[in-house]
């Protein structure tokens, strides 16, 4: 199998993929070529630490399946972690969600990956006010925001919906969307890669 290089700067580098937050981890062993998994962690920890008392905050996460992720967030913030689980009548429709954890009176920040419709995330908003939260707001790297997702945000229990510049958001739309950015992330990342230097734990799957 030959080895694929790209030129930058007059020299040749052998190509790599650079990612942040796949919804799947084993989706990098589909590449021939490496890939370095970044972690919107890097981004979001920092904002959390500085915006949020971690002596009233919870992480939640969203389902079951994104318990690992939201366990290393509550670690690194050394706080409470409750999950939310979902049942789903069929794909892309939740028929009912359960709290595991409590959240009464605390500030609750759910962190995921990604958020499509809108529909599971404002579903669990209202489930954690109902159940005494004095606030929620969610931290989720690639908006994609397809059909009326900015509506049900809008309208949802949700104080804040925090993403990254992976994906182009349609401006002007919710006042409760703010967008971080990545590129310093990606940016210090490609400098080490070409300089040959590791990509430290701070960059490389913080959490």
């Amino acid at each position: 199998m030959g080895v694929t290089v790209v030129k930058l700067e007059n020299q040749y580098f052998p190509a790599r993929i650079i990612s942040v937050d796949l919804h799947v981890d084993q989706l990098s062993g589909f590449f021939n070529i490496p890939v370095d998994h970044l972690s919107s962690s890097y981004i979001f920890l920092p904002y959390l630490k500085e915006h949020f008392s971690q002596e009233n905050l919870v992480i939640a996460s969203p389902d079951v399946g994104g318990a690992k992720r939201a366990s290393r967030y509550s670690k690194a913030l050394d706080v409470d972690l409750i999950i939310i689980h979902k049942e789903r009548e069929k794909a892309g429709i939740v028929s009912s969600m359960k709290l595991i954890g409590d959240v009464n009176g605390k500030d609750v920040c759910i962190v995921d990956d990604l958020i499509d419709t809108g529909n599971s995330i404002a579903k669990a908003a209202d489930l954690l006010i109902q159940n005494g939260a004095k606030s929620v707001n969610a931290f989720i790297c690639h908006p994609l925001m397809t059909g009326d997702a900015y509506d049900k945000i809008n309208n949802s229990a949700l104080s804040q919906l925090i993403v990254c510049d992976t994906i182009p958001i349609r401006e002007g739309l919710s006042d409760k969307i703010k967008v971080l950015s990545v590129g310093k992330m990606i940016s210090k990342s490609m400098r080490r890669i070409v300089s040959g230097r590791s990509i430290s734990n701070d960059i490389f799957g913080a959490c």
